[in-house]
């Protein structure tokens, strides 16, 4: 950070009257207090961040009077350096930065985020599970046992799924499965079955019996007459909710359906997804001589989210009190996967091709078994789910899945369109003098979605050859449903994206000539301040809707463009 930096950041701060998820700032006259020591591990253990010391955040941010900066710094660089005075462990990497406030000197201490294999970061004192935090807006927040227990273990072998189950007896495990299991093993002359002869010998070499003959949690969960007995809470819960959020307490209706879905893998997904699907909308499309149905969100979509959900899940001792949730709301479904990224998986590598298995004996049995079993869970291990959903929805112009990542949970979510498909489906027949293919409705929502579509990103989308690309363009430009924009670029004669259900009804309680806060916003939408920040974000980028101010800033306000 320089001093135009802090200049910016203390404009930003004095209009939103507190510090934020990037600043922490603490008078510290003299010495450091405890909250010091708590807001570095925060830091530590989210993005980083920066320590602003000897500014008043209630005289306005204003300097110390007779602020000590070099007794401070020095206090601050042993309690960060010195082996025998650590006051957090481990210590992050740090600079310090000599700036001025008001022409008053301040000290600015940049925490670096520490790697994963060495957090957390805890206030030593107080220990491991009483002293780790972690940033969330301007608040330091202790971490959950179940945070902690994640990032200690994020790079860790993980042998659960294979560990015996001593309650359980080989009559707790289906017969039939096992056989067709092996059956199939067996015709596809599988190695795993060299040297064996009998049952027990094959059902141990497959760790599907421990060696004491006892069954392994993996096997329960795929072979088990029901798991449940063993682990109550190991189901997956669908509810379906009323509107955008879940209801209060208070409310007269807290859920509109709900199925607990329990049994093996294979029997609590397809569960599952008829539980979703009975709730979602379809719409028809023709294809050929023919019409089809399809679900506003794509089956295999659906499938696949909730199957990583269950596959890849965090099965410690911590986490069997938590089940797989599915929270079908009004505009999107958010299937919540307990655990963490595990195997050095980030936010950002997701969706890179790599696959790191933390449950790996649950994914062989699962891989190894025949698909009439498996019920179409992608378990080959390659990586290949979260690209396969996203070429899903991108071949139907639909919005891509999005991934919220947190130490001890994983949420994705899919935006619905089954309010905006018929519209959609309405407004190419307006426009078209023909039956349009599915890649020439694909090329005109996509461009009616986000403002302009190209070559490459059709090519992308579809999967088809680039010049069958271009003649189908050329042949939306003849009748005046495309205008070439040059570039390689392509957009609707009228230009504008289309806006969701939900930016809509953001979009239509907004004010052209004034600037609306977000909190005046949630309550003329009744939504929460959280859940419209994606909306706005959208809509700002399509070009329909302005923010004034900075994005960090409580004042921040939004208007029409439009």
């Amino acid at each position: 950070m320089d001093q135009i930096d802090l200049d910016h950041a203390i404009t930003r701060l004095r209009a939103q009257r507190t510090d934020d998820a990037f600043i922490e700032v603490k008078s510290s006259q003299s010495q450091l207090g405890k909250a010091v020591w708590e807001s570095i591990s925060a830091f530590a253990n989210t993005t980083g961040g920066y320590l602003l010391l000897g500014v008043d955040e209630k005289k306005n941010f204003t300097p110390v009077v007779d602020f000590q900066l070099d007794k401070v710094q020095d206090s601050l660089i042993d309690g960060l350096s010195n082996p025998s005075n650590l006051r957090v462990t481990p210590p992050p990497s740090f600079e310090t930065f000599r700036l001025t406030v008001d022409g008053k000197a301040v000290l600015v201490i940049a925490i670096k985020e520490l790697s994963l294999q060495n957090k957390p970061c805890y206030v030593t004192d107080r220990g491991l599970e009483n002293g780790s935090y972690k940033r969330v807006d301007d608040k330091d927040i202790k971490l959950s046992t179940t945070e902690i227990f994640e990032l200690r273990n994020a790079l860790i072998p993980q042998t659960t799924d294979k560990t015996s189950v001593p309650e359980a007896t080989g009559l707790d495990l289906d017969p039939a499965k096992i056989s067709r299991f092996i059956d199939y093993l067996e015709a596809a002359n599988s190695r795993a079955l060299r040297g064996t002869t009998d049952l027990e010998a094959r059902q141990t070499r497959l760790n599907i019996l421990s060696s004491q003959g006892v069954p392994t949690f993996a096997a329960l969960l795929v072979f088990g007459n029901y798991p449940q007995q063993f682990f109550p809470k190991l189901n997956v819960d669908v509810t379906v909710h009323q509107g955008t959020e879940k209801a209060l307490p208070s409310s007269s209706v807290r859920f509109i359906d709900r199925k607990i879905c329990d049994g093996t893998v294979s029997e609590m997904l397809e569960e599952a997804l008829l539980a979703v699907q009975r709730n979602l909308r379809t719409y028809s499309i023709v294809e050929g001589i023919g019409r089809q149905d399809q679900l506003e969100i794509p089956l295999e979509v659906l499938r696949e989210g909730i199957a990583n959900a269950i596959v890849h899940r965090e099965y410690a001792a911590h986490f069997l009190g938590t089940p797989v949730s599915v929270d079908v709301y009004s505009d999107r479904i958010e299937i919540t996967s307990p655990g963490g990224l595990w195997g050095g998986k980030t936010k950002d590598n997701l969706d890179d091709g790599h696959s790191a298995a933390r449950n790996q004996l649950l994914i062989q049995l699962l891989s190894l078994a025949p698909s009439s079993e498996n019920l179409g869970i992608t378990v080959e291990g390659q990586g290949s789910g979260i690209p396969l959903m996203k070429n899903q929805m991108r071949s139907r112009s639909l919005e891509l899945p999005q991934f919220r990542v947190n130490p001890d949970r994983i949420i994705l979510t899919l935006q619905r369109h089954g309010a905006e498909i018929p519209s959609e489906r309405q407004w190419i027949e307006d426009v078209a003098m023909r039956q349009l293919s599915h890649h020439e409705n694909v090329a005109l929502l996509q461009a009616r979605r986000n403002g302009r579509t190209s070559i490459a990103e059709l090519r992308q989308i579809l999967q088809i050859d680039s010049e069958d690309l271009k003649i189908l363009v050329q042949r939306l430009i003849s009748q005046q449903l495309l205008y070439d924009m040059g570039n390689g670029f392509y957009t609707l004669p009228d230009g504008s994206p289309l806006l969701s259900p939900a930016e809509q009804e953001v979009y239509d309680r907004l004010e052209k000539e004034t600037g609306i806060g977000i909190r005046e916003l949630a309550e003329r939408t009744g939504r929460t301040v959280n859940s419209l920040r994606p909306v706005l974000r959208r809509a700002i980028n399509k070009g329909w809707i302005e923010a004034i101010g900075e994005t960090t800033s409580r004042n921040r306000t939004y208007r029409k463009l439009i």
